[in-house]
């Protein structure tokens, strides 16, 4: 257990900065569902979509192979499940589920409207809010600009509405310090569905797929090795069988001429 690191998410859920009292409504759920998360060296934000399943930026996780959710309960181990790393997504699963989860919004965002984020810069758990800049295409990823500043750490963290609801997820801060820059929601339930180019599916998944074609293949070459191997027994059956078949037939004329021959004597 790292308890620096737990002392510090504990103390950001309870003390939210940027964020009064008032405001705190549309951000409660995120509170509960968004982790500070260890990656080797890294560290990033995880929030939690649907229980056991988080979304975090593909870049904190690309160079570690167990990232590690951190709660004010300890460490937890995880498993990237899907990624993407031209859209900078990824999937991770645990046996740690939070106490609630952040749900996709279904919504239209408008220009100016209040937006919420919950990340872990520096380490440390916290709320910011600003506005919605504008939508725009980063790097060729549909995202979102909006007026909260993002910082080292932060990555991975959910944006959500007034309502509660993730409308993004952090990926990086703008040339402007004051301004960041999220993936838009439409984009992660597209990624979720699989339907971006260059979605891969992590290692946990692999390990399946591929302990499900080694059983396949097996039962091939089981399917193969039976039948054929019944039919070469069979065969050598057969040709031992002639063969002693030969054998005796090649005897009753010498045995005859035994008989005979010696009778005669």
């Amino acid at each position: 257990m790292r308890w620096p690191a737990v002392a510090l998410v504990a103390a950001g859920a309870l003390l939210p900065s940027g964020v009064t009292q008032a405001a705190m409504s549309p951000v409660r759920t995120a509170v509960s569902a968004t982790f500070l998360l260890e990656c080797g060296n890294y560290t990033g934000t995880a929030w939690q979509f649907s229980p056991g399943r988080y979304l975090t930026a593909n870049h904190v996780v690309a160079h570690c192979r167990v990232p590690l959710i951190v709660s004010s309960s300890g460490t937890h181990a995880s498993k990237v499940v899907l990624h993407n790393t031209i859209d900078d997504i990824a999937e991770l699963m645990s046996s740690f589920i939070a106490p609630s989860s952040v749900p996709l919004s279904r919504s239209v965002l408008t220009t100016n409207e209040r937006l919420y984020v919950r990340a872990a810069p520096g380490g440390v758990l916290g709320t910011t809010s600003g506005t919605l800049l504008r939508e725009s295409s980063v790097d060729g990823i549909p995202s979102i600009e909006l007026s909260a500043s993002v910082n080292p750490g932060s990555s991975g963290g959910v944006v959500v509405d007034e309502a509660g609801a993730a409308v993004g997820l952090v990926q990086k801060k703008s040339s402007d310090p004051a301004t960041g820059i999220a993936i838009r929601q439409p984009f992660i339930t597209q990624f979720l569905q699989r339907k971006l180019v260059g979605t891969k599916v992590g290692p946990l998944q692999m390990a399946r797929i591929h302990s499900l074609a080694t059983g396949i293949l097996w039962l091939g070459v089981g399917a193969l090795f039976v039948p054929t191997a019944f039919l070469w027994w069979r065969a050598q059956r057969r040709h031992r069988l002639a063969t002693k078949s030969v054998q005796i037939y090649d005897k009753v004329p010498v045995v005859l001429g035994r008989v005979f021959w010696d009778g005669d004597k």
